[in-house]
């Protein structure tokens, strides 16, 4: 643990006793609400929630968010929608969810309108804008941005607030820029004709959601790196297996930018199955190029710096991908796959590489029967993976697995789910296929999932089942699962360190300790009677948020007799 820093703590003429409790929020930027309407849409169709923000497809039903049918001609979804002012009005649509009309627009009828969702109470940001730093050896820099519901672009000039990494180099920063919380679309010039583009690409722009950013040699991050950074690379080991009837095999390790650099930092961890085809160039069914897309989604600072370990499959791929509750020539031996995993593959990679192996922080991608297996393992050993990518899963061969997640609680803390709308092109009719993705999708609504908000389902427009459709749509899962915004930002907070703020209620019966909150963090209120001795600092209550912000207030009753105590906030590591 680490105080935040010493002009926190407080002198209380009286001892306050705080419960153990954790607060939380679902994901930055988002609230989730329950809905339900009852009609009957006839067979075939199904009932949208189409509105005018994003999240709800921003008027266009092809983008609107499906419900799940139950009895009584009742439809329901939790839905996850930022709250925005004009913005939160809602309605019903019926479409048809046959696979060659889900895409088309027209596909819509009317059936209620002029609903909208209750205001939420949002927390002002604790900093104005958008705070950017930037090592350059041009005498003047200047940014040109957008930010968003700005369309047009705005010049500004930043100011030289230090030297650089080498004689010639200045540190320019500039604040206040843009809105926080929102994307952040920019370019550097120095008004004489030369243009910092990202990716060192004419015309190509960064764009990241940071609020506080340093670009460094067109790389942005939300920490102050090592001078120099290393470039991303793959190593590869063979992992031996202690489980039953499953062999040993090669698996492939991504390591992000600058693992060497940056010896303290640990990294969430991302599994992907059929490993011959996860990085460039890919193997025989081709490529999802997963190392490509990470270091660039990485690179532009919207996503994780993370660890990708890309396991090889076998001969005996459908069995130890299947679930041993299901049969497709033959009970699946997942369980066994599920153990070499577990206790063989991730202690690998843990004693080897420095990652962060909590649940939270550990992700399981696959496609097809790959996709079957990363729904059983978020299933059966949510403890280990809490985050899923399920690609065009091949649900119609776990028909026992969907039974029993039907209705059931949720586990997962977080789900991708894609399917294409021609995958039946490549290995089966539509039958087959089709009516298996969409009951996964009502089956994770079942378990009270929020589309937008801890489940992120997306339909592939002529999308087959292949690599190359997996590849597409692995951006949008990463940014997803690898939100850049659960992780501190260590620039906010150098710039942003949180203080208790205390005052006593109107009454005077009760103290409220006030704080700003950071995502990433995870903060401890501590008491002591003295100042004399460190270790006699007592944790009183646990807070953390995964929201950009949140300002979070403690109120206690004042007890009748008083004892001095000291209070301070410290940031756990």
């Amino acid at each position: 643990m680490r105080p935040i820093n010493a002009s926190v703590i407080l002198s209380i003429s009286f001892l306050l006793l705080l419960p153990a409790v954790i607060f939380a929020a679902l994901h930055p930027d988002v609230f989730a609400h329950d809905v339900s309407h009852t009609v009957d849409v006839g067979f075939g169709n199904s009932l949208y929630l189409v509105g005018d923000v994003d999240e709800l497809g921003a008027g266009d039903s092809a983008a609107g968010v499906k419900m799940r049918y139950t009895d009584g001609n009742v439809w329901r979804a939790s839905v996850s929608v930022r709250d925005q002012e004009g913005r939160r009005g809602y309605r019903f649509v019926s479409r048809s969810t046959s696979s060659s009309q889900i895409c088309l627009s027209e596909n819509a009828i009317d059936v209620a309108s002029g609903f909208s969702f209750p205001a939420t109470e949002l927390s002002e940001a604790p900093y104005d804008g958008k705070t950017v730093s930037y090592f350059s050896r041009w005498e003047r820099v200047f940014v040109r941005f957008r930010s968003g519901p700005q369309t047009a672009f705005v010049d500004y000039e930043l100011q030289r607030a230090g030297s650089g990494r080498e004689e010639g180099e200045f540190l320019y920063r500039i604040a206040g820029i843009g809105d926080a919380g929102e994307l952040l679309e920019f370019v550097f010039f120095n008004g004489e004709g030369q243009w910092d583009n990202a990716f060192d690409q004419p015309g190509t722009n960064y764009e990241s959601p940071l609020d506080f950013v340093h670009v460094q040699d067109g790389h942005v991050f939300n920490y102050m790196p090592a001078a120099l950074v290393s470039d991303w690379r793959i190593e590869t080991r063979t992992v031996q297996s202690t489980a039953n009837g499953i062999p040993a095999r090669t698996v492939h390790i991504y390591l992000p930018r600058g693992y060497d650099d940056h010896p303290v930092r640990r990294y969430p961890v991302v599994y992907f199955h059929d490993g011959q085809n996860v990085f460039a160039p890919g193997g025989a069914f081709g490529s999802w190029d997963a190392d490509l897309t990470a270091s660039a989604a990485i690179q532009m600072g919207r996503i994780r710096e993370c660890i990708l370990v890309a396991i090889d499959n076998t001969d005996a791929r459908l069995s130890e991908y299947l679930p041993p509750t299901d049969d497709f020539n033959g009970l699946g031996s997942g369980d066994a796959y599920a153990d070499f995993l577990i206790n063989n593959v991730r202690p690998t990679i843990d004693t080897n590489y420095r990652t962060q192996n909590d649940s939270a922080n550990t992700t399981v991608i696959g496609s097809s029967f790959g996709g079957i297996i990363t729904i059983y393992l978020g299933w059966e050993h949510d403890d280990v993976f809490g985050k899923l990518g399920v690609f065009s899963p091949a649900s119609w061969a776990i028909p026992h697995l969907r039974t029993a997640m039907r209705d059931e609680a949720q586990r997962s803390e977080r789900v991708y789910l894609y399917w294409g709308t021609a995958e039946s092109s490549v290995s089966a009719d539509e039958a087959a296929w089709w009516s298996p993705f969409l009951d996964q999708y009502d089956i994770y609504l079942s378990q009270g999932y929020s589309v937008q908000g801890d489940l992120l389902a997306r339909v592939g427009c002529g999308e087959v089942h292949n690599e190359s459709a997996w590849a597409t749509y692995l951006p949008d899962a990463l940014e997803f699962l690898l939100n850049i915004n659960d992780e501190a930002n260590e620039l906010a907070h150098a710039r942003l360190p949180p203080r208790l703020e205390p005052r006593v209620s109107d009454d005077r019966a009760s103290l409220i300790l006030e704080s700003t909150l950071l995502s990433g963090y995870t903060y401890e209120l501590q008491r002591t009677a003295t100042l004399g001795q460190e270790n006699d600092w007592v944790s009183t209550l646990e807070i953390a948020t995964s929201k950009l912000w949140e300002v979070v207030e403690v109120e206690q009753v004042i007890p009748d007799s008083s004892t001095n105590g000291f209070f301070r906030l410290v940031v756990t590591d």
